[in-house]
């Protein structure tokens, strides 16, 4: 009974949090579900590359939008799709959130970068994902360089770029 009540207060809390959203950022966390499960999916059915390569194609970036409204509105929605990729029925990977989060702040005409990094401790080798707008880290700590080393290449819209 007690884990009931546990569940109900949980899903009343996450409600009160919705109803206080506006209206635009409520479309856009039901967004980031869909863009969440549409990515998890097609990294399922394609590699990164191609799945990349189709949703550049599906959101060109046709104007160069920067400043610092740029780097709240990245917020926002850095903060909306973890927000939906946590209560997603199943674990949502860091690469995944990155991808949603790169696709949609196109979709705005924000420019970004998806940086993947390794880390190798104790005999183990672990990858992460993460975005960036000129070198800012949107969706992470920003120290998250220094944990993770950043491949060389930067892996861009219209392909990989030396950095």
């Amino acid at each position: 009974m007690a884990s009931l009540k546990l569940q109900i207060s949980s899903l009343n809390s996450s409600w009160s949090k919705f109803c206080a959203l506006t209206w635009q950022e409520r479309r856009l966390l039901l967004q980031a579900f869909v863009i969440l499960l549409l990515v998890a999916a097609g990294l399922h059915l394609m590699n990164f590359q191609r799945l990349r390569a189709l949703l550049t194609r599906l959101s060109p970036v046709t104007q160069d939008v920067s400043g610092e409204s740029v780097l709240q509105q990245a917020a926002i929605l850095s903060r909306l799709v973890q927000a939906a990729a946590a209560r997603m029925p199943f674990t949502i990977t860091c690469l995944v959130r990155s991808t949603a989060l790169w696709f949609l702040l196109r979709r705005r005409g924000i420019a970004s970068e998806i940086r993947i990094g390794v880390n190798r401790q104790d005999g183990g080798f672990q990858a992460h994902a993460w975005v960036e707008i000129d070198g800012i880290v949107i969706n992470d700590r920003g120290d998250i360089q220094q944990q993770f080393v950043p491949f060389e290449q930067t892996i861009m819209p219209g392909g990989t770029e030396r950095i």
